[in-house]
């Protein structure tokens, strides 16, 4: 959809034309006379147009409140209105075997976003959005670019509320959409870290809305459709301390001004020449993430734990040291080879320290077998071990407790394979991950702060495996 406002570049651009002095040599004084009355007629309609299509945004917005309903709704897409568009869309994640991820996608997503010319990848939460007056409303957010977490704090600047035109939703008509239209505005922010003031953003953002039963809602009503967004920010990252000045843009669903990044048709899709600026974890969730196969959920995990990095990230840090007990998630992939047989396991879980000692580690785990005889076979375990912890300096001992260790097969896809070898495989396995699960194992403590615990582990080939856990 494209707004019928008219930028006011164009407008003086139009009448330039329109009132230009230089005519042709040859024109005839009395034409050149009757095509300046045309011109000046076709001006006033054209400046009366667009000055009406502009209505007068004071009284409209004296009358809503735009901060959870349209600039930072949370779930926009379910509700009220949009409870029979829910219903349709759980029912067609029911017919694939997938019905818990409708209420995932059923939900506003975070933003996507970029910072500079190689596409960055860009973050923002918008963590509180009230009204100050009809036409401001102050932002409380944070956002993080690369490693580093900043608070932000600015406001938004209503500058028009352009309507459209009727036959643009009387196709809805069915839910009573009684307008639907676009709201324009201008915001100023400022950056900060450890709340000294690092950058300043600025620029121009775009809100589809619509009004149902005298209420306004945030517009998702093609959210199905190709191409679909909202909520554009298009603007620039000044740092303060150089003024150097970098493009950062983003949005809902798409990012404005991101061509070169974007190579979806139907969905966002970054181009993987920008894998390594940020976009790992989105790609690999397309590629891996959303087939049929077992380990989906490992690739899906770590999207939506990358999308929602504002929940285990915190841009002022504790006053007080962080410390080891806590409850953490964490996802991990490795691989290793048992009497000739390769597997290729992910696994997503959940580990909880306390404070005595003990620990609990409780996971999902999906083993990819590739058998020696050919063929393969892909098992998935619910994972349970009661454990032990200790912590010295930066060495972290980890043991499981045997008699309380469990390990039991949900889930077997066979290809090539019959159910007597993959019940003997599985058998193995867990012979083999129980047989050593009360040796002590001497991790490497890497990171330990208020959000994010990771240790390392060397083994004797040489080779080094991390691991990463997320309050």
């Amino acid at each position: 959809m494209q707004s019928c406002n008219t930028p006011d570049y164009q407008k003086k651009s139009i009448f330039a034309a329109i009132f230009s002095q230089q005519k042709k040599a040859t024109m005839q004084p009395m034409l050149y006379k009757t095509m300046q009355k045309m011109a000046m007629t076709v001006a006033v309609l054209l400046w009366f147009m667009v000055s009406y299509a502009q209505r007068e945004p004071q009284a409209f917005l004296e009358r809503y409140d735009l901060s959870t309903t349209v600039i930072n709704p949370d779930t926009a897409p379910t509700d009220g209105i949009y409870s029979w568009w829910t219903e349709s869309a759980k029912k067609e994640w029911a017919s694939y075997g997938n019905e818990p991820m409708a209420d995932v996608w059923l939900h506003r997503p975070e933003p996507l976003g970029f910072r500079g010319a190689d596409f960055q990848r860009f973050y923002i939460h918008f963590d509180t959005v009230y009204k100050l007056s009809p036409m401001v409303y102050q932002v409380e957010a944070r956002s993080r670019c690369k490693d580093e977490i900043y608070n932000v704090i600015g406001r938004i600047v209503i500058d028009s509320v352009v309507p459209m035109d009727e036959e643009w939703y009387s196709v809805d008509s069915f839910i009573q959409v009684t307008e639907s239209g676009s709201i324009y505005a201008h915001y100023e922010m400022a950056a900060s870290v450890d709340s000294k003031p690092v950058a300043r953003l600025f620029g121009y953002s775009r809100y589809w809305y619509l009004l149902h039963n005298d209420s306004i809602y945030y517009d998702a009503l093609d959210i199905v459709a190709d191409g679909y967004n909202n909520n554009q920010y298009t603007g620039k990252w000044v740092w303060l301390a150089t003024g150097d000045t970098l493009t950062c843009n983003w949005g809902d669903f798409r990012i404005p001004e991101s061509e070169k990044l974007d190579l979806g048709t139907g969905l966002f899709f970054p181009s993987e020449q920008y894998y390594d600026f940020g976009w790992k974890p989105y790609i690999d969730a397309e590629r891996h993430g959303w087939g049929e196969v077992p380990n989906n959920q490992y690739y899906i995990f770590l999207s939506l734990m990358d999308m929602n990095w504002w929940k285990y990230h915190e841009a002022k840090p504790k006053n007080t040291a962080p410390t080891v007990p806590g409850h953490y998630i964490y996802a991990h992939a490795f691989n290793y080879d048992l009497q000739g047989n390769h597997l290729d396991v992910h696994e997503t879980g959940t580990m909880n320290f306390r404070a005595d000692g003990s620990a609990l580690d409780s996971a999902r785990q999906v083993y990819e077998v590739t058998l020696k005889e050919g063929g393969t076979v892909t098992l998935v375990f619910n994972y349970v071990s009661p454990s032990r912890w200790r912590l010295d300096g930066s060495d972290f001992f980890f043991s499981g407790i045997k008699e309380d260790f469990r390990m039991e097969v949900t889930e077997t896809i066979l290809n090539g394979c019959d159910d007597d070898r993959a019940a003997e495989l599985a058998k193995e396995i867990v012979k083999t991950v129980g047989g050593s699960i009360d040796y002590e194992y001497k991790f490497h403590l890497d990171t330990l702060t208020a959000h994010k615990l990771q240790w390392s582990f060397l083994y004797r080939d040489g080779h080094t495996d991390t691991w990463e856990f997320y309050r």
